[in-house]
């Protein structure tokens, strides 16, 4: 007997139970292939309200590696914007050698700010300007793009 899935599209049906165990019985290998599924699987314990210590451990265990998971990707995903921000970086210093005049530095330290590490506001404060250096000609709008 198979019933339909609810919510599901007419054409899919759930198996019944008696045919899941069928299947089980036939591919007694099933649970060897499918680990994950395994580690997932919740089976109550026979003697109903009580839980073994054993039951009780395994729950533990299953919470942990769920926070180590979560762990592992967040630090995943902190390798992954370093590696952006290396990359960025390693752009910057590529075009800062590429510079041939202090405006030139100023032009591409805005730009790359601006642009790779999405910089809403760029400002450079430098301590000693050439003396034949004139703050004008590097004084890039707000909305420069």
């Amino acid at each position: 007997m198979t019933t339909q899935l609810l919510g599901s599209s007419p054409n899919i049906t759930a198996l019944s139970a008696e045919q899941v165990e069928l299947y089980l019985r036939e591919h007694p290998e099933f649970f060897n292939d499918h680990l994950p599924l395994v580690a997932s699987l919740r089976i109550p314990h026979a003697a109903a309200p009580a839980v073994s210590l054993i039951e009780r451990q395994v729950a533990v265990l299953r919470d942990q590696n769920q926070q180590y998971k979560r762990k592992l990707m967040d630090l995943v995903q902190v390798g992954r914007d370093n590696d952006a921000l290396h990359r960025n970086l390693h752009l910057l210093t590529l075009a800062l050698m590429r510079a041939d005049s202090l405006g030139d530095v100023i032009e591409r330290v805005h730009g790359h700010l601006r642009d790779d590490f999405k910089a809403d506001v760029v400002a450079l404060r430098l301590a000693r300007l050439p003396k034949d250096f004139s703050t004008d000609t590097c004084t890039l709008p707000l909305d420069a793009s």
